[in-house]
């Protein structure tokens, strides 16, 4: 479970750092850990429950499999002893045992006497231990002496009552078994040569009196060989029995997985906390384990199942659990995919929408057909973007209205001007008008007779009105009159501009003639430290009136050619180019530039930097006007003393323009 919330989270750190700007990414984020939130508790839960099931389960199966052990050991054993008991009261045996007896007493424990009687009784005794798998049958005195040792001839001849014997297993059983008339089995016995063994011992009685006891010796393996099969234990089982002699471990009986006889560290540090934990799961050394107490031989027993084959079905549902978040991320990214194009397609129209109304679009519409809080939305932007246009063309009116007003106010007082001087010289001139013909009036009532007299009269005259000023000053006063009413008459024409801006047709204009035109014009004013540079890139046709282009082209050409002329090295250079639908053409200079302080008012009418009598200052107000007409835009960049830079850009298409006339 760990990986899997550190691969969420990664997942959640990357979402959040490259796509938590997108609202469709966040949309998609969040519902997919809303969805998968419920998912991953589920699974969790699902596991661990799975989990701690499966290690009950554990625990009760190897419980269950102690408990079939001890029954199984108890049942053997009981079964050995009722077989003893029975083969203890056989007359048979009761007639090897007094034969036996007194064959010892006659020639002792080697004497040709007890070997005749058990040659005589080897073939009876001898199928009696292999049928049961017993590894030997031991007839013994009342008095402790081994008369017979059938198989192996262990402890033959010896007494069990002897310091040495007497102590051990074989010696405890024997006492036992004359004191009680009922059959014992002892303690396990560790035998060093050859394994662990049990003696189960059964006195054997004729006529009421007890005259010794048979005892038999099972080898432990012969028990497991009994249970193991019904335990089912793998290679991968371990199980340790033992008990705790004199302070001392020792294993009662193999695991039948190995032959060590000595336990080793950890099993016996496995014992002491299984002994302080009984009937509890543990784990040790990456088993799981149980243990139970054997009464039969005084035991403690502890089985135990590797961790890895118990987790192996845990790990498996983890895998299931994860495969189904997988793919129920999967579905729910396809249903979160399906939602957020479902909410964000519109959203991203309605930017579309906006972005195009804020570029000056005038039909602007949104196709939304919902009934949703999306919908609400797209319908109040239609009526929004219907109410905009209206507003727009009111705004539109009132603005020609307050610019016809503003040229008209600009009109009459640039007129205002000369026709001041006009006035004033044509009343200078009325008065020089009269002086003078008062001068003719005065010959033509005068007698030609008196000549002298005559003379005397205009030379009086001529100095009383000071006709020599007159005279010169006429010329003067003409001379400005008629510069000043030509000034009139260039600023009505400049006004007939504005008149005749729609009465051309639009049609397909190539800028790069029109333009070629213009420079054509303009090649006479050209000086020699003058550079022209053009730069044609991709321009294509656009829809317009090449009349008025060209007349606002060559505006932009001549006060870039002014603004060059005092430069040692004047530069012009002109750029036309296709940019996104948008014919954009560039003049650049890099003559006196315009001063921060002018620069919002260079396409204002009337307004010019130049000396008095160089210029209206209305070439570059007629050229936006032009431009604004064709529905593009004019726009300077300029730097005092650096340069400056006009750029026109002029849409494709003739609606733009009609919708713009």
């Amino acid at each position: 479970m760990a990986r899997i919330t550190d691969f969420f989270v990664r997942i959640y750190r990357r979402v959040l750092v490259h796509h938590a700007r997108h609202l469709s990414a966040q949309l998609m984020f969040y519902l997919l850990l809303i969805g998968l939130l419920p998912v991953f508790i589920a699974g969790y839960v699902v596991n661990a429950q799975f989990e701690s099931n499966l290690l009950a389960q554990t625990e009760q199966d190897l419980k269950h499999r102690l408990g079939e052990m001890n029954d199984g050991i108890e049942t053997y054993f009981r079964t050995q002893e009722k077989n003893l008991r029975t083969f203890a009261s056989t007359p048979t045996l009761q007639k090897i045992m007094q034969e036996s007896i007194a064959a010892y007493v006659q020639d002792g424990a080697d004497g040709l006497a007890l070997q005749e009687v058990e040659d005589k009784y080897a073939d009876f005794l001898s199928a009696y231990a292999e049928n049961n798998f017993y590894t030997d049958i031991y007839l013994v005195s009342k008095d402790g002496d081994v008369l017979i040792s059938l198989l192996h001839g262990t402890g033959h001849g010896v007494n069990l009552q002897q310091a040495g014997w007497g102590e051990r297993s074989m010696g405890a059983v024997f006492k036992q078994s004359m004191s009680v008339f009922q059959v014992l089995t002892s303690y396990p016995e560790v035998d060093e040569e050859h394994g662990v063994y049990v003696y189960v011992a059964s006195p054997v009685q004729v006529n009421d009196e007890i005259i010794g006891s048979v005892m038999l010796k099972v080898n432990m393996k012969n028990i497991q060989i009994f249970y193991l099969d019904s335990l089912q234990l793998t290679d991968d089982i371990h199980m340790i029995v033992a008990q705790n002699v004199a302070g001392k471990w020792q294993r009662v009986y193999l695991s039948g997985l190995s032959d060590e006889k000595t336990l080793s560290p950890w099993e016996i540090n496995n014992l002491q906390q299984h002994i302080l934990h009984m009937n509890h799961m543990l784990k040790n050394q990456n088993y799981y384990e149980v243990s139970s107490y054997l009464p039969t031989f005084a035991a403690f027993v502890v089985l135990g199942v590797p961790q890895a084959y118990v987790m192996a079905d845990v790990q498996r549902s983890r895998w299931l659990v994860l495969l189904f978040m997988l793919v129920s991320a999967l579905v729910i990214v396809l249903l979160a995919s399906r939602l957020a194009s479902n909410f964000i397609r519109p959203i991203r129209e309605l930017g579309r929408s906006f972005q195009a109304l804020g570029h000056g679009e005038t039909r602007v519409s949104v196709a939304i057909e919902r009934q949703d809080e999306i919908g609400l939305l797209a319908r109040q932007f239609n009526e929004m973007a219907d109410n905009l246009q209206k507003t727009k063309s009111q705004l539109v009116q009132s603005e020609k209205l307050a610019s016809i007003g503003h040229l008209a106010a600009g009109v009459a007082h640039e007129i205002n001007n000369p026709m001041g001087i006009v006035t004033a010289n044509v009343s200078t001139l009325d008065e020089y008008v009269r002086q003078l013909i008062a001068c003719v009036e005065c010959l033509n009532t005068a007698d030609v007779s008196a000549q002298q007299e005559l003379v005397a009269r205009m030379q009086a005259l001529y100095r009383q009105q000071d006709l020599k000023f007159v005279c010169e000053d006429t010329g003067s006063l003409l001379q400005e009159t008629n510069q000043n009413l030509s000034r009139v008459r260039d600023i009505v024409s400049s006004m007939q501009v504005f008149a005749e801006i729609d009465k051309e047709d639009v049609v397909a204009c190539d800028l790069v003639a029109l333009m070629d035109s213009c420079l054509a014009e303009i090649t006479t004013q050209i000086t020699g430290h003058i550079n022209l540079l053009r730069e044609y890139d991709g321009a294509e046709p656009v829809q317009g009136r090449p009349k008025q282009l060209k007349r606002a082209f060559l505006h932009v050409l001549d006060n870039a050619l002014k603004a060059v002329e005092q430069k040692e090295h004047g530069i012009i250079r002109v750029r036309i180019q296709h940019q996104e639908g948008m014919a954009v053409i560039s003049i650049d200079d890099n003559g006196v530039g315009i001063s921060p302080d002018n620069k919002d008012k260079i396409f204002n009418p009337f307004f010019t930097t130049r000396a008095v009598g160089q210029g209206l200052g209305m070439g570059l107000s007629v050229t936006y006007s032009i431009i604004t007409a064709h529905g593009g835009d004019i726009s300077a960049a300029s730097r005092e003393g650096k340069g400056t830079r006009i750029c026109i850009r002029l849409p494709s298409g003739v609606d733009v323009v009609a919708s713009n006339t």
